[in-house]
């Protein structure tokens, strides 16, 4: 039997659907600096580094959870809108755009923001209130988002357009577009208040509002929702948070619960033996793995360098707990603690990857990505009519939530190296109309129609018009090489910081270095 598992839009979202890395190398508006040698090869020690680091433990960040093609944020390094990777952290005054692309992101109480290609936001206000409360305000300065909050009753979410506040009840779900002739608010769960000076508007669930440019103080209540073109992308990802949210204590006292939904989704909690207790390890490793041999240093002028992890799953078990080796092979514990936006290497020394401090920002030039690169960065990729998941990959590559129970697929990858699901590609007949409705299906890091535990018997629908190619770009000098048709066969690895990253079949470059599968567009 056959199961549809993707639909898909133009051949732009094919590449990135299935193979879209947390780490994807993007064409910068702004090219970097050049930079010295010294100051891109891996960062070493630094007793300076100390002081480079410091922040105020107060400030909020927020996760950018899923990048995949054209997206760029400014995280005010003065370099203006710089290519973005999954798992940067966004802070306050901090910038958003898509271009041939889409979004999210996380909240800390896993309430989440998605983006559509084309759009831009801007968060002006990320407050966290003495009492324990945090306030929100996303303010949307064009395209279309969704924003899904939980229950939660300690966090705020306001959006803002033009003279417009949206005041969003906790459990509220929303489409905004602001690509129309109109503005309009489309309110799937929830309640939202819209409030234009003294004109207070309720909208209730199921209902929408349309805006009037020329008379905002008169919007136009509908009855009923209308269903907008990335609207199944939308729902399967708020399933997916919603169905892999944690229900148990194994993260123990960690304070957040943004990145949990991933870190069930691409591992588990298991005994490592020799006194280690019960630790989490992802999916597809083996002992050779390390969790810091690859990632990248990401410069904040209020804090210095934040340690970024290239994996799907890789927040919370890099700003909280440690990572430890055990009996051969890493695992990692929670614990209270949370590092925020100083986020400096947590782990047991004995046995462990080297460049564990961050480089120092010495001068403007300095560049604002550092990459680690000490060991080949392993992907599953899609080859021709099989996914391939592949041993030390820990996931990177793998589309968010598709394949069902990743464990059961470890455990065949641990046996043989390697792993494959059959899939086929079905070309339909060429329609606009039609490719843009089922991009919704389409993007993200996969949207799976269905949630079965893939079997060898098992073939995996793809629908594409054509083959998307994927390629690199260049951020801070950093230029890339990797160009190779996807859908057909596997990207290519590129250069990064003048040294081979991508091990295997995919490759990226970001100045200086990124990692992961390659992503593209048209």
């Amino acid at each position: 039997m056959k199961n549809s598992l993707f639909s898909t839009p133009a051949a732009a979202f094919l590449a990135v659907a299935l193979c879209g890395s947390p780490l994807l190398a993007q064409e910068a508006t702004q090219a970097e600096p050049p930079s010295s040698p010294a100051e891109t090869a891996s960062p070493q020690p630094d007793a300076a580094s100390t002081t480079t680091t410091t922040t105020n433990p107060g400030v909020r960040i927020v996760r950018l959870s899923q990048v995949n093609g054209e997206v760029q944020l400014d995280r005010q390094t003065g370099r203006g809108f710089e290519s973005a990777f999954a798992n940067l952290p966004i802070i306050q005054g901090g910038r958003l755009r898509t271009g041939d692309g889409v979004a999210e992101v996380e909240f800390e109480d896993n309430s989440s923001l998605r983006l559509t290609p084309n759009s831009s936001v801007e968060f002006p206000v990320l407050a966290a209130h003495p009492d324990g409360t945090r306030a929100s305000t996303v303010h949307v300065v064009q395209g279309a988002i969704y924003v899904s909050l939980t229950k939660s009753k300690d966090s705020s979410v306001n959006v803002t357009f033009g003279k417009e506040t949206l005041d969003l009840s906790p459990s509220a779900h929303i489409a905004l577009a602001l690509n129309g002739p109109q503005p309009r608010l489309d309110v799937m769960e929830g309640t939202v208040q819209a409030v234009n000076g003294a004109t207070t508007t309720t909208v209730a669930k199921k209902k929408a509002l349309l805006f009037d440019s020329i008379n905002p103080a008169a919007p136009t209540l509908l009855s009923k929702n209308e269903k907008g073109p990335y609207d199944d992308w939308d729902k399967h990802a708020v399933e997916y948070h919603n169905r892999l949210a944690p229900t148990n204590g194994n993260y123990g006292t960690t304070p957040y619960a943004y990145g949990l939904a991933d870190m069930n989704y691409y591992g588990g909690f298991s005994s490592m033996g020799g006194g280690c207790g019960s630790m989490w390890r992802p999916y597809l490793v083996s002992s050779n793995w390390s969790p810091y041999s690859n990632g990248l240093w990401a410069y904040y002028p209020s804090a210095g360098y934040s340690w970024v992890s290239p994996y799907p799953w890789g927040w919370t078990a890099f700003h909280s707990g440690s990572w430890n080796l055990c009996n051969g092979s890493w695992g990692w514990q929670p614990s209270g603690g949370w590092n925020g936006l100083s986020n400096i290497a947590a782990v047991n020394r004995l046995g462990g990857p080297r460049n564990l401090r961050p480089p120092v920002h010495t001068h403007p030039l300095s560049p604002t990505i550092v990459a680690v690169n000490e060991k080949p960065l392993v992907a599953s990729t899609l080859n021709k009519d099989s996914f391939v998941f592949r041993n030390d990959s820990a996931g990177l590559g793998v589309p968010r939530g598709t394949f069902g129970k990743l464990g059961h697929i470890s455990n065949n990858v641990a046996q043989h190296g390697s792993a494959e699901r059959p899939v086929y590609i079905n070309n339909p007949s060429s329609n606009a109309g039609q490719n843009e409705h089922v991009a919704s299906t389409a993007v993200g890091h996969g949207t799976a129609a269905n949630h079965t535990t893939p079997t060898s018997s098992h073939s995996t629908a793809i629908n594409s018009r054509s083959s998307a190619s994927s390629g690199g770009g260049h951020v801070g000098g950093g230029q890339a090489t990797s160009t190779g048709s996807f859908g057909g066969s596997h990207a290519s690895g590129g250069s990064v910081g003048g040294g081979s990253m991508g091990g295997g079949s995919a490759g990226a470059s970001a100045g200086g270095g990124s990692h992961g599968s390659a992503g593209g567009h048209h």
